[in-house]
């Protein structure tokens, strides 16, 4: 079954850097403590959801403490991807006080959204015509990063069905994003779309 030790586990093969993996370590250790169980291989996608909450009650007033490992289980959740009863830590990361830590929460997608995009797009529509403008922008960059790689193709496919008057402000602003990137990285059938259509 799905555990705590695995989300770990494939965080590792994901080569982050070591004072990430010391970070990573102890968050585990914390997250055991908060929620009083042996160990994280019992920490199961029933209390996933669980987490984000018992992180901040262990910290009580340290309030910069607990956003720091909740910042970390968002990165794990982040590579490792929205799936398996993760989604659910995932949204109440996303819904956290902190506008920092919700915005790092979305951007963390980046990593799993480049080996499964359609995953990673339901967040995109989410924040798209979000009044939250700083998750309005991560969603940009987010489907940015999207259309100049190996998926852009079908990507592009799926936006080109968003009806563009509800999406003008949002694609305005992907348009915009996409001229920082090297003209080459992006499909001219793309760019073309985006002079014609949006703006």
């Amino acid at each position: 079954m799905e555990n705590l030790q695995h989300l770990y586990d494939y965080y590792l093969k994901t080569k982050p850097s070591s004072g990430k993996i010391r970070t990573a370590t102890t968050l585990l250790i914390r997250i055991c403590k908060a929620l009083n169980t042996d160990a994280p291989e019992d920490i199961t996608p029933d209390i996933y959801k669980q987490i984000p909450p018992a992180i901040d009650e262990f910290y009580g007033s340290s309030v910069s403490k607990a956003l720091q490992d909740k910042s970390m289980l968002a990165e794990m959740i982040g590579r490792y991807g929205p799936r398996n009863g993760w989604e659910e830590a995932l949204e109440v990361l996303l819904a956290d006080t902190d506008s920092n830590l919700r915005q790092f929460t979305l951007q963390s997608l980046g990593y799993y959204s480049l080996m499964k995009p359609f995953k990673v797009l339901p967040y995109i529509e989410k924040y798209k015509n979000s009044d939250d403008v700083e998750m309005k922008n991560v969603a940009v960059n987010l489907l940015c990063k999207l259309l100049a790689s190996e998926h852009a193709a079908d990507i592009f496919d799926q936006i080109h069905s968003w009806p563009l008057g509800d999406n003008q402000v949002f694609l305005n602003e992907v348009k915009e994003c996409l001229t920082k990137f090297d003209y080459s990285e992006i499909d001219p059938k793309i760019y073309k779309w985006f002079s014609e259509q949006v703006g």
